[in-house]
């Protein structure tokens, strides 16, 4: 946080549409001092010190928290947090911890690195599990596909009311039998 000559802290409240306007102004301007001016508008919107994730994302997308939201929201559903990791340089945690602070709703690390999240989602996607089964004929196969382990696919399955034929090497719907 930068201090005056006195060693007090220096706060600076801007809103999201000051913050912009001001980062416009400053970025048309150009040169070595205004840079250091983005990075201090940059730091107060993201309520984070210089080189953080969301500095970083507040440089990027010119102090927009919106598009920043827009853009980072679509990143983690299409892309994962595997790929973000890799493309902003930070951690899975870091990141994960700056998408919550944006308001971003993140999933259990357990499914964090599938681009599709829940098996559920995978099913979705790709046209709902018949279709799935009778394209892929396996959940091997759809599992390199959508990135989501067999594992939790086939748990999935089985939730639903399938059951493993190992036979014909196929899922199965189960009948229900009443008596």
């Amino acid at each position: 946080m930068p201090r005056d000559r006195r060693g007090n802290k220096l706060e600076v409240r801007l809103s999201d549409k000051e913050a912009q306007e001001l980062f416009a102004l400053v970025d048309s301007l150009g040169g070595p001092l205004y840079e250091k001016l983005k990075a201090a508008i940059a730091s107060a919107v993201a309520e984070q010190c210089r080189g953080s994730f969301l500095w970083n994302v507040m440089m990027t997308y010119g102090c927009d928290r919106e598009l920043a939201r827009m853009m980072l929201r679509e990143q983690y559903r299409e892309r994962g947090s595997t790929w973000m990791q890799k493309h902003w340089g930070f951690s899975g945690v870091v990141i994960r911890k700056g998408l919550r602070e944006l308001g971003i709703r993140t999933k259990s690390r357990l499914y964090n690195n599938a681009p599709h999240g829940l098996a559920c989602e995978a099913f979705a996607r790709y046209g709902g599990i018949e279709n799935v089964l009778r394209r892929f004929q396996t959940v091997g196969r759809f599992s390199s596909v959508c990135k989501v382990h067999s594992t939790t696919l086939g748990q999935y399955l089985r939730k639903k009311g399938y059951r493993y034929n190992r036979n014909t090497g196929r899922w199965e719907k189960c009948q229900i039998l009443t008596l």
